[in-house]
């Protein structure tokens, strides 16, 4: 290769530094062509890449004849050139690029020479590591401006989510949910650069319409615009309906865009939409009045993000409300429980300067829903609490509160009452708006209900207090029958406290003892002959007397003391009535009353089982009795259970029968084996022949049904008399004998035993329809009527 001698090292130079000028491939280019013609003094000169022209001098612009380049490129020499003649030419590859190449024309026969030629291959090298040099300046510059892009999105999404977490903060410190929503506008109105934003949620009071509960950078002309707006329209309407992230970019002219914003100049908008529970319920939106405005991706991200945890907010809020709402209310009926109501009967007795007119509390008791409940079922029992909730609460006024505590229990507390006389009447209307016929199940039902009524006054009365004395009047009224309305007064608290005493006091008897069995004969008619007996249970406590059973026994029932109770009275008098058997030679039947509480109790059967099993008493010898009250429901649990008893062998009787109601059909549905007639009938049934009548139709009737009967209440030889005339079986009463203790019956069977002849001489008598004539052994007992001492 020839060695550049001076001059070709100069042109070198001075090409060196025009390319060295150029910052761009475009200019490396144009200066390469310019300055190779000039060193070789060449009237062509051009760089082509492929097919491609990058630039030439020689032809004018757009007039270069391709395709001659392309035979110079490919090393034609000579070559004719119009407007030239004839020309030498030169071509060389610009560095490792096949497709670039340097082409040259001079015209003339004279070839370049070898330092040209030289000098045409190092021009070409310094225009190889110029572009070399432009392409990594160029990558660097890329390079430089994607790390800027990046460190500028890490900033951007570093800002994203320290302003998320905040957001996230206040939702797990249940911040309030407009707090939530106003940070939530802010936070994006500064990350998209201080735009337009608006959320909205659906509106409830109004269906298909959105409502602005939070924004940014909207005048308030606009806002009052577009404070509320329909589902569909504009971005966020669109938002909400396609529940998908919307993108507008010609605002101006979309379909959809909001009258307001077109003319507070919008030109592009974008809405995300906020779910409920994965339900769309309204949607975030930022807007632009920038002409071009394009919203990047990660602005996309961001709006998606803060509507997510918006979703997130709204979400939460309505959990916390519903939780907050079951905490204070009641599941079935919706009216606020125990808690609501015990705090807003508290700020109603607050005191304060100014004085308050009274304030009333109601108690309401459904009378008899548990009857409802076990015959048609407890779904229409609920029919039946949530009708009863919607017409008390019609029944009074918007600033009273009507609440259901638990069970069959209401309260109402009326903010303000003239008196008393308002407090009933509204107590009355309550009672009216019950007993009207409702409609449950299929079957119109008629109810009742007690009501009890307390006033308190701020500053005066507590809360507690108001409640358990509206409580005690409604047991009360209950008290008197139900169906009917009691005052509070101050005896009744006195009442519930002997109770309460009274309760811890019947516990302690049955641990201490203190409670006695005690028998009453039952003889049969005409004999007088003591056939059996029934075990009642009496309360002694020594020095301090007796308690009544009417006293004792509702409490034990109310309690579940009963069930405990009951379970030892049967367990005795079985072991009694076998002693009696044993040492007198008396095979008495036994008679054992069963309660409420006692019959629903699981393990019953097994408790009469066992009592029978200990004491060895032949399990057709005992009754056990059940008061009409017990049979009211008709349900299949009660006839299987009665139908269990009856499997162990035991029969089963009817107390106080015709108190109830539709007392003959009992007969019927029922599986039982005896009848006891109620006192109410004997009382009264010499006195003419209505009463006898209705005494010697049930008798006939339980004949008919093979079911043994028993007058009840029996105290004169005259009802003694009538009864046998009547056809009736077996009696009990004062007149056979008062409920005693097991040692004073044994003396009575004793003394039948001695006193047989005469008994049947009186009992012929009996039978004759005349006269009874009391046996010589009769004496007056200490307790009140005469009693058959000798136990006929």
């Amino acid at each position: 290769m020839p060695a550049l001698n001076g001059w070709s090292t100069q042109q070198l130079t001075e090409f060196l530094a025009a390319i060295g000028t150029a910052s761009s491939r475009a200019a490396v280019v144009r200066l390469a062509v310019e300055r190779v013609a000039d060193a070789v003094e060449a009237e062509v000169a051009a760089i082509v890449i492929g097919s491609r022209l990058a630039a030439q001098v020689g032809f004018p612009p757009g007039a270069a004849p391709r395709g001659l380049l392309q035979r110079i490129a490919a090393g034609e020499d000579p070559i004719e050139i119009p407007g030239l003649g004839r020309c030498r030419t030169a071509a060389g590859r610009l560095g490792d690029d096949d497709e670039m190449r340097v082409v040259i024309a001079r015209a003339g026969d004279v070839p370049l020479s070898g330092e040209e030629r030289a000098l045409l291959r190092g021009m070409a090298r310094v225009v190889n590591l110029s572009l070399g040099n432009l392409r990594l300046l160029k990558r660097e510059r890329a390079a430089r401006r994607a790390s800027q892009r990046q460190a500028a999105e890490i900033g951007e999404r570093q800002r994203l989510l320290e302003a998320l977490s905040t957001v996230e903060r206040m939702i797990a410190d249940r911040a309030p949910l407009p707090e939530i929503l106003d940070v939530i506008v802010a936070s994006i109105a500064k990350l998209v650069g201080g735009e337009l934003v608006g959320l909205r949620l659906l509106d409830p009071d109004m269906s298909g319409v959105l409502r602005m509960v939070a924004s940014h950078g909207i005048p308030l002309d606009t806002f009052q615009e577009v404070a509320r707006g329909a589902v569909g329209a504009g971005a966020g309407g669109l938002a909400l309906e396609e529940d998908r992230v919307v993108v507008i970019e010609d605002y101006l002219d979309h379909s959809s865009a909001l009258p307001a914003l077109t003319r507070l100049g919008v030109r592009s908008a974008a809405g995300a939409p906020i779910r409920q529970d994965g339900k769309p319920v309204g949607s975030l939106v930022v807007a632009s009045t920038v002409v071009g405005r394009r919203y990047r991706e990660t602005e996309r991200e961001a709006l998606v993000a803060f509507a997510d945890h918006a979703s997130l907010a709204v979400t939460d809020a309505a959990r916390t409300r519903q939780m907050l709402h079951s905490a204070l209310h009641d599941a079935l009926t919706g009216l606020p429980n125990r808690a609501l109501f015990s705090d807003r009967l508290d700020q109603r007795l607050v005191g304060g300067r100014r004085v308050r007119p009274p304030t009333a509390v109601l108690f309401l008791d459904i009378d008899a829903l548990k009857r409802i409940n076990d015959s048609l079922g407890h779904l229409v029992g609920d029919e039946v609490l949530v009708e009863t909730a919607r017409r008390l609460t019609t029944s009074v006024r918007t600033e009273d509160t009507v609440a259901r505590l638990a069970g069959d229990e209401f309260t109402v507390l009326l903010d303000a009452v003239s008196g008393e006389s308002e407090a009933l009447a509204v107590a009355e209307r309550l009672l009216e708006a019950v007993r009207q016929p409702i409609v449950a199940g299929g079957r119109q039902l008629s109810l009742t209900a007690s009501v009890g009524v307390r006033l308190a006054r701020a500053g005066v009365d507590r809360s507690a207090d108001a409640m358990r004395g509206a409580d005690l009047a409604m047991y009360e009224a209950k008290a008197r029958g139900g169906g009917a309305v009691a005052l509070f007064h101050h005896d009744l608290d006195q009442r519930a406290v002997r109770r309460l005493e009274l309760e811890g006091e019947l516990r302690a008897a049955m641990e201490a003892g203190e409670l006695r069995v005690l028998y009453q004969p039952i003889v049969a008619l005409p004999s007088g002959r003591i056939v059996g007996v029934e075990a009642l249970v009496r309360w002694d406590r020594g020095s301090r007397g007796l308690v009544s059973p009417a006293e004792f026994i509702p409490l034990a029932e109310e309690t579940g003391l009963i069930v405990e109770l009951g379970a030892w009275v049967l367990g005795e008098a079985c072991r009694t009535v076998v002693s009696l058997d044993r040492d007198r030679g008396a095979a008495l039947n036994l008679s054992v009353n069963l309660s409420a509480r006692q019959l629903l109790e699981p393990g019953l059967e097994a408790t009469v089982a066992a009592a029978l099993r200990a004491s060895g008493l032949h399990a057709a010898r005992l009754t056990l009795e059940i008061t009409e009250s017990v049979l009211m429901a008709d349900t299949a649990a009660t006839i299987d259970r009665l139908g269990s008893l009856r499997g162990l062998g035991v029969r089963v009787a009817i107390d106080d029968f015709g108190t109830g109601y539709s007392s003959l059909g009992y007969l019927r549905r029922f599986p039982l084996d005896a009848v006891k007639i109620d006192r109410s009938f004997i009382e009264d049934v010499t006195e003419g022949t209505r009463q006898a009548a209705l005494v010697h139709a049930i008798v006939e009737l339980c004949r008919t049904l093979e079911l043994d009967t028993v007058a009840e209440g029996v105290e004169t030889r005259e009802q003694a008399i009538r009864l046998t005339e009547l056809g009736c079986e077996l009696a009990q009463g004062f007149y056979f004998g008062r409920p005693m203790p097991a040692r004073d019956l044994a003396r009575r069977l004793a003394s039948w035993a001695r006193d047989e002849a005469v008994l049947l001489s009186g009992a012929r008598i009996l039978a004759a329809g005349r006269s009874v004539r009391r046996p010589a052994t009769a004496v007056r007992s200490a307790r009140g009527p005469l009693d058959f001492a000798s136990g006929g």
